[in-house]
């Protein structure tokens, strides 16, 4: 068997087919035909195209031999270009290049291949100038993670040279090893954090960016007036540290609630909403309300609420929270306020004294303010007032035992019942013009009196003994 080629034949292609047919056939005779010159030319473009990321083939379109370099270059893998003149010239070819190889034929003219030098070069130094505004500090680059070790990763992004992605600079908080959030090959986006330059490592950071797109999140809810999602993670006396995705808030004692509360400590670890009060980037300050979304809800609630209850009516409902001047109180949805001088009509020192949280107690409802959507309750208002039993069960002219309890210039008080007092003046005891009360009377002494007086409204009741009395002074002389 015979074999013939063209003189330009590429020379790859040729060692390729003998090979084969070395195979097929035991009688092969093989008579190179093919141009030395343009074998080592063929030979040389290879070796060029195997060590760089793009071709230039520079010849005419119908030249054979040019047209073989092409083919040879493109065979080995490399990215490859054929061009008859620099006008054919494309910048974007050059984008992302590291190295080109250029390559011409045989009859190409030197000014032509030194023109598309020339105009590579041009692109060179544009690319170059773009470069410096692409790959610069502060800008957001894309790039595939080449590396990764348990404190940081490697990142290919298109520059020269791979930058360092520290552990630290992932995500918030940081993971225990890089290892254990990224592999070879991950695409990520991130921020480029030192000005780059020559030999000097590049510094990537996801959470910079990852910070910058939430400050972007929490500007837009704040201009938007929407709540945002957050989470306790440190409670103090001041109130409680939270988190927002990559950022770090805070939300005053005051804003933790509704109502006042001693501390928010039974929020850290918990998901919630609070809307953006205020908000400094360059100082790292973001302050937010939970009380803001509550109130709202509140808001919702109580409308809907009022739509079921009247005032003055009696309803059931659960303590929710004790606090020293009252009781907050949920009556179906809404909290009302049962102050402590509503609680009784007995005199009590705390609160806690006679309720408890979770108890489930009957009040009514006493008043509503529209304005400030607040409703007064009441639990002593279940119950007749001791002036409301004292007006059914004492009436004037009835002669009963007391006891004084307290001693003053114009006479004594008298307790009747465990409720009520009424006062025993100075001349219903006794006749004598500048007497002392304190000559007839001892305090906790046990009388007869009768009453002469009874009004419920101003809550008076008077008294006058039974019999006027001698001082103890003219007792003792009259013994």
């Amino acid at each position: 068997m015979g074999v013939v080629v063209q003189t330009t034949f590429s020379q790859f292609k040729f060692t390729s087919i003998i090979e084969i047919l070395e195979k097929k056939s035991k009688n092969l005779k093989i008579f190179k035909t093919i141009c030395n010159a343009t074998q080592e030319r063929q030979n040389s473009a290879v070796e060029l195209a195997r060590n760089v990321d793009l071709m230039i083939v520079v010849g005419g379109k119908n030249s054979g031999n040019t047209n073989r370099l092409a083919e040879v270059c493109r065979d080995v893998g490399c990215m490859t270009h054929h061009i008859e003149t620099s006008t054919e010239l494309q910048l974007e070819w050059f984008n992302r290049v590291q190295t080109v190889g250029v390559t011409a034929g045989a009859s190409t003219p030197d000014w032509i291949i030194k023109e598309v030098i020339e105009t590579m070069k041009d692109f060179a130094e544009l690319l170059a100038a773009e470069g410096q505004e692409e790959f610069k500090k502060g800008n957001v680059v894309e790039g595939q993670v080449v590396q990764v070790e348990d404190e940081r990763a490697w990142v290919s992004f298109g520059y020269k040279t791979e930058a360092i992605l520290n552990r630290t600079e992932i995500s918030y908080p940081a993971p225990n090893s890089a290892k254990d959030v990224l592999k070879n090959g991950d695409e990520i986006k991130a921020v480029i954090m030192n000005h780059i330059k020559e030999d000097n490592p590049i510094y990537l950071s996801m959470t910079r960016l990852a910070k910058d797109e939430d400050w972007q999140y929490v500007i837009e809810a704040q201009e938007k007036d929407e709540p945002i999602v957050c989470k306790g993670i440190d409670a103090i006396p001041a109130g409680l540290v939270v988190t927002v995705k990559s950022l770090r808030g805070f939300i005053p004692l005051s804003q933790g609630d509704v109502h006042f509360v001693k501390s928010l400590d039974n929020l850290v670890g918990t998901e919630f909403e609070a809307k953006v009060l205020e908000i400094d980037e360059k100082k790292n300050r973001l302050v937010l309300s939970r009380r803001a979304v509550l109130e709202v809800e509140r808001q919702a609630k109580l409308a809907e609420a009022l739509k079921n209850i009247t005032v003055g009516e009696n309803y059931k409902g659960i303590v929710r929270k004790i606090m020293p001047y009252g009781a907050f109180v949920d009556i179906g949805g809404i909290e009302g306020l049962l102050h402590i001088s509503d609680i009784s009509w007995q005199k009590i020192k705390k609160v806690e004294d006679v309720l408890s949280v979770g108890q489930e107690i009957e009040v009514k409802l006493q008043s509503f303010d529209a304005e400030s959507n607040k409703l007064s309750l009441s639990l002593k208002a279940l119950t007749k007032s001791p002036w409301d039993v004292a007006e059914e069960t004492l009436h004037v002219g009835d002669v009963i035992t007391g006891k004084v309890v307290r001693l003053v210039a114009y006479g004594a008080f008298v307790a009747v019942n465990d409720d009520i007092q009424g006062l025993l003046h100075i001349s219903q005891i006794t006749k004598q013009r500048n007497a002392k009360v304190e000559d007839y009377l001892n305090r906790g002494q046990e009388v007869e009196v009768k009453i002469i007086s009874l009004n419920k409204d101003e809550k008076k009741l008077g008294l006058a003994l039974t019999e006027l009395m001698e001082s103890k002074e003219t007792e003792e002389d009259a013994e």
